[in-house]
């Protein structure tokens, strides 16, 4: 991920249109890009990057071909005609552009926005790969870190929410650039008052309905008192700084004493005590996270509870008690030399998968499976299915070994014949069961998703 620079392109004054110095500034990195998709809404600020964009593309010796994509959401009804005019504006420009239809179902459910920004996600990255490209350019400006940052501190994050969005970064199958993120909104619109370009405006940004709206409502009272736009994103930008200072020593932490056992995590109890607390708790959370599937890491406050408690059973550091406690559905299991992490199976047990092929499987949470073998096997009605106490059992008295405490064997991934027999186990355990292979590749190898 790229920290963010803290440059600002507000020098001239908030009320005039970027010049085209300054849009040659800011889009200069997006020159060695090949094709380069806009995701716009229609609205203001998507309308404003699209429009500067392209005539940067038609001064610079060198810049990407333009794509614009824009979503139909279905929440609206003026939704479609918002959509069309995008497309308009595009041939207008001479750009291919696409309307990409959401899925009604994955709005469904609490988190509205949330939810909006992982379907527009999903679906740019679906229309890029039909392209054989990555890279998208979103409108976020100066004022939207101001906003972002108050809605996290809202939320009571910590280091990491607290940073600014990067002006680069990986997010899944996609690569996010904001150039104009030391731009406020108020020059996107005075781009486009200049030029006589009509913009649309969606009325759920004004709606009380939604945090980043209150806050919205807010800022001209905070500013009266000096906490503007400006300052708020200039301390987002510095945290941010900060923030790569405690990634880089979590990196050194997660390769020194974080070891996979193919579904379960083990951290190394003193090392983990001895790292500074930020970038304990920050191992934790980003463990929990991968491992559960989440999109986000837990909340600050639960983790700050577990790392209280680990702390204190550790006191002194040369008895450490164990403790056992439950993080966003992850067992948090602390043993005398180990801390280990693996997924609760809650009430109704792991609910078994069926696998009829070789390949990648999702078994639950985070964890993915590859079969291998299965064919050669002639096996049928397989499943994937946790060992569990019984099935823990049989492989131990077989002399097979198994990794860490009870809970953690009991949770490890299996591959059982429909008559129940075992056909594939993870780990080591795997080598008595050829030619059936199954592996657990560590989860959230890949960066974790957007959370603004």
């Amino acid at each position: 991920m790229t920290a963010p620079t803290g440059s600002s392109a507000a020098a001239p004054g908030d009320d005039a249109p970027l010049s085209p110095a300054e849009a040659d500034r800011l889009f200069a990195p997006l020159a060695p890009l090949g094709l380069l998709a806009v995701a716009v809404s229609g609205g203001a600020d998507s309308t404003a990057l699209l429009l500067l964009l392209h005539d940067w593309t038609r001064r610079a010796d060198a810049a990407p071909r333009l794509v614009v994509l824009t979503v139909d959401h279905g929440l609206r009804a003026e939704a479609a005609a918002e959509c069309a005019r995008v497309a308009d504006l595009a041939a207008r420009l001479g750009l291919e552009a696409e309307i990409l239809a959401a899925d009604p179902g994955a709005f469904s459910g609490t988190g509205l926005q949330d939810a909006a920004r992982r379907e527009r996600h999903r679906l740019f990255a679906q229309a890029l790969a039909r392209r054989g490209a990555t890279d998208l350019a979103l409108a976020h400006h100066r004022d939207d870190q101001a906003e972002t940052f108050l809605m996290r501190l809202s939320r009571g994050s910590g280091l990491r929410g607290l940073s600014a969005m990067a002006p680069r970064r990986r997010v899944g199958a996609l690569t996010l650039h904001r150039p104009l993120l030391g731009v406020p909104r108020s020059r996107l619109r005075a781009s486009l008052l200049a030029r006589g370009e009509p913009w649309c405006e969606d009325p759920s940004n004004a709606s009380p309905r939604f945090l980043r709206a209150r806050l919205r409502a807010l800022m001209p009272a905070l500013a009266e008192v000096g906490i503007d736009a400006a300052t708020l994103a200039a301390t987002a930008v510095r945290l941010a700084r900060a923030s790569v200072a405690v990634d880089d020593a979590l990196a050194r932490l997660d390769a020194a004493a974080v070891r996979w056992h193919d579904g379960a995590f083990s951290i190394d109890r003193a090392a983990f005590r001895a790292a500074p607390r930020e970038v304990a708790s920050r191992l934790l959370a980003d463990l929990v996270r991968d491992m559960s599937g989440a999109p986000y890491g837990p909340r600050a406050a639960p983790v700050d509870e577990v790392m209280d408690e680990l702390h204190a059973v550790d006191a002194p550091a040369s008895v450490r008690r164990p403790l056992r406690r439950t993080l966003a559905g992850v067992v948090v299991d602390a043993r005398r030399e180990r801390i280990w992490l693996h997924l609760e199976a809650g009430r109704g047990g792991f609910r078994p998968v069926p696998v009829t092929a070789d390949g990648r499987v999702r078994f639950s949470g985070g964890l993915d499976v590859v079969v291998e073998g299965l064919g050669a096997a002639g096996a049928e009605g397989a499943v994937l299915e946790a060992l569990g106490r019984v099935g823990r059992g049989d492989v131990e008295a077989a002399g097979l070994s198994l990794p860490g405490p009870a809970g953690v064997r009991e949770a490890l991934v299996v591959l059982r014949a429909a008559d129940g027999r075992l056909l594939a186990a993870p780990g080591p355990a795997g080598a008595a069961f050829a030619p059936v292979r199954i592996t657990v590749p560590r989860p959230g190898e890949a960066e974790a998703p957007e959370t603004a």
